[in-house]
């Protein structure tokens, strides 16, 4: 059963969006200075997916999700991601933007709860248009773990969550 890696240094959050970085090319640049990180892995410690939590304001953020094995997204796993976002961050609302081109991530966010709310003309490498789509938090079904995050917020241990 994968579970959640959740830094709480700059060092390892730095590593998560390094990796990230060569599983998703898109999401290039972000660090421990302007985003969030967690890890999703298995019982071998070994990273399936990473999410990252960037341009983060009061209110929402943008998550980023860069994965090399599709069974990363057990529920209990997207039930802390959410957790993470909604609880932890104690975000209203998260935004996700994908290539037009990306089917298969439109439509596993349709399944996530997230709406479709617009577009972003040659967004990406100022070819290819982006997709936004939103949550909010009132509307995730996964959001039975935002007050275990927010317990976890004032934790300054490293954590793996199952």
């Amino acid at each position: 059963m994968p579970s959640l890696f959740i830094p709480t240094n700059s060092q390892d959050t730095d590593l998560l969006c390094k990796e990230a970085e060569i599983l998703l090319p898109d999401s290039a640049g972000y660090s421990s200075a302007d985003s969030h990180a967690v890890g999703v892995v298995d019982g071998n410690n070994n990273i399936l997916a990473i999410i990252i939590y960037s341009q983060i304001t009061e209110d929402n953020c943008v998550m980023h999700i860069a994965s090399c094995n599709p069974k990363w997204a057990a529920k209990g796993v997207l039930q802390n991601i959410f957790g993470y976002a909604f609880g932890f961050l104690g975000l209203h609302r998260v935004t996700a933007i994908t290539r037009e081109s990306n089917t298969r991530t439109q439509k596993m966010l349709h399944m996530l709860s997230f709406d479709r709310e617009g577009e972003l003309r040659e967004y990406f490498d100022g070819k290819e248009n982006g997709i936004v789509f939103g949550l909010l938090a009132k509307d995730c079904y996964f959001n039975k773990s935002y007050e275990y995050f927010k317990k976890l917020h004032h934790s300054s241990e490293n954590a793996t969550i199952n």
